[in-house]
């Protein structure tokens, strides 16, 4: 990938980018809106290095506004979610 970070992330770091990036290219489609209006490359990367579980992690972790945590919250904390096979 040639998101800035990108070699700075472990195996698990950039799965949750690879599914961050899939899933913004996906919703940015669905909403007809620009990628970077969902999430910039810089709050991917914030997000893939940090260890978000639950909609509370996502709030103290302070990455993103809150119209952004209200609007996008849920899908994101499912996505960052660790997979039960790791």
């Amino acid at each position: 990938m040639r998101i800035p970070g990108f070699d700075d992330l472990d195996e698990k770091g950039r799965g949750r980018l690879k599914r961050l990036y899939c899933w913004r290219f996906e919703k940015a489609r669905t909403i007809n809106r620009a990628r970077f209006m969902i999430l910039s490359d810089k709050d991917m990367i914030a997000l893939a290095l940090s260890d978000i579980d639950t909609a509370e992690s996502l709030e103290k972790a302070e990455i993103l506004s809150a119209k952004k945590i209200c609007e996008f919250g849920e899908e994101l904390v499912e996505l960052l979610r660790p997979d039960e096979c790791t």
